[in-house]
């Protein structure tokens, strides 16, 4: 009975191997480019775009495990960042069109982020109306602090 069972469990990790070996995941579709914008190691993108270990990325490929939406908040982050930075100072083509490049990329991770937040539809009404509410409080909270002269930018919230 056991050994039964074991094959199995062996049979239907070898499909997800099969299945997985033809899908990648979302990380390996962004880093390519990123790096095609700025020559830049796995181990760099983990550290300096995922805010995580040198071998995350590299990790997470070979087990063909997506990062997590908070992982992806902080990719985004720094796309934005870089995006900025580009625009900063005096405008040249070049580094408008790498703005405009990063910006481009951080798109496409927000929309990734939304994507997953719509896939959580299971979460009861009673949840959703907190959470908004919870939300429209922090932001009159910002807002105040804001017509204070201590602004600071609103939350987002993922769910």
């Amino acid at each position: 009975m056991k050994l039964k069972r074991s094959w199995m469990q062996a049979a239907e990790q070898l499909a997800k191997t099969v299945k997985g070996l033809n899908q990648m995941t979302f990380l390996e579709k962004i880093y390519p480019q990123v790096a095609a914008i700025r020559q830049i190691s796995t181990d760099e993108f983990s550290k300096d775009f995922l805010g995580m270990g040198a071998s995350y990325y590299r990790s997470m490929k070979a087990r063909q495990l997506d990062a997590s939406t908070s992982v992806l908040v902080t990719l985004m982050e720094r796309l934005g960042e870089l995006a900025i930075v580009m625009r900063s100072g005096k405008p040249q083509t070049l580094l408008l069109r790498v703005a405009d490049r990063y910006e481009a990329i951080g798109e496409e991770v927000g929309r990734e982020i939304a994507r997953r937040s719509l896939q959580q539809a299971q979460h009861s009404k009673w949840v959703r109306e907190t959470l908004y509410r919870i939300v429209n409080n922090i932001n009159s909270e910002r807002e105040r602090e804001r017509d204070a002269g201590m602004w600071s930018a609103p939350p987002i919230i993922i769910c």
